[in-house]
């Protein structure tokens, strides 16, 4: 096959959180639910309180130790030969060990401020945060995947001004302190184009993964994948009928924590502190 360049265009507690799919320094004025919620969402599952307890705080768990241990170091050699399945022929002096890339052909590997081009990533790439929470409840990032035209992104958001699902502007370089950028390893070309068929649709944080009418952040990112290539990107890999909900894997849930833990994924390109 002919290699194309490397071209890119333009505990309970008396409330719990989960805070997924907020943007960078907002506080969510309607993130929290409470005991009662649980039980309801326990009561139509199947899946018992603790259970569903039990995932919050794992998932937010996982994604605060994100946070502790972030580093900018990539592999280098693997995130080449992810690229040649992409399509891609990428160098070693494309990629920096610190930080890797973002849009080479403008920057050269460079991804420090100097680029005006505040986006990151290609079609179908997954962009995540640890930088979005509430100051009543835990962090559990945020996650979007790159549109069709690479300048935009589709996400979910849970505010007043974002509900649902939109088509946004590919801000990811220069909206979050902290962002990684996924490659995934399966993937060969193009068609990830489900989440663009959702637009419009409501978010719903307590939906479970498997529905598909309602929506959080990392819950499009993952089924996006999952119907267009079969890939399932959640690392909890017991599948069956939990309670009332037949689950491809495991958790109720998929967090953004999942998707950079996901055996599949790789991390190409990284910024923080």
């Amino acid at each position: 096959m002919k290699m194309k360049p490397f071209k890119w265009t333009g505990s309970l507690v008396l409330v719990l959180a989960l805070v997924v799919g907020m943007p960078s320094g907002v506080f969510a004025d309607d993130t929290s639910y409470s005991l009662e919620e649980i039980s309801k969402l326990a009561e139509s599952t199947g899946y018992s309180e603790a259970q569903l307890i039990e995932e919050i705080e794992r998932e937010n768990q996982a994604n605060q130790e994100k946070i502790e241990n972030w580093s900018n170091q990539i592999d280098v050699q693997a995130v080449i030969e992810a690229a040649r399945l992409k399509g891609y022929d990428l160098k070693e002096e494309d990629v920096l060990e610190d930080g890797g890339l973002a849009r080479p052909s403008q920057t050269n590997g460079d991804v420090g401020v100097a680029n005006l081009d505040p986006g990151v990533g290609t079609y179908g790439d997954i962009l995540y945060t640890p930088d979005t929470g509430t100051k009543r409840g835990y962090f559990t990032g945020h996650a979007g995947m790159v549109a069709m035209d690479d300048d935009n992104t589709w996400e979910s958001y849970s505010t007043a001004d974002k509900g649902g699902v939109i088509y946004d502007v590919n801000r990811w370089r220069w909206d979050y302190e902290k962002a990684q950028a996924y490659w995934v390893k399966d993937a060969t070309s193009t068609d990830y184009d489900y989440a663009s068929k959702q637009k419009g649709e409501p978010y719903n944080v307590m939906s479970s993964k498997e529905t598909t009418d309602e929506w959080y952040c990392s819950k499009l990112v993952w089924r996006s994948w999952k119907n267009a290539k079969g890939i399932n990107l959640d690392p909890d890999p017991d599948s069956g009928w939990h309670g009332n909900v037949k689950v491809s894997s495991g958790n109720y849930w998929v967090s953004t924590a999942d998707l950079g833990d996901s055996p599949h994924t790789i991390t190409y390109w990284s910024k923080g502190y």
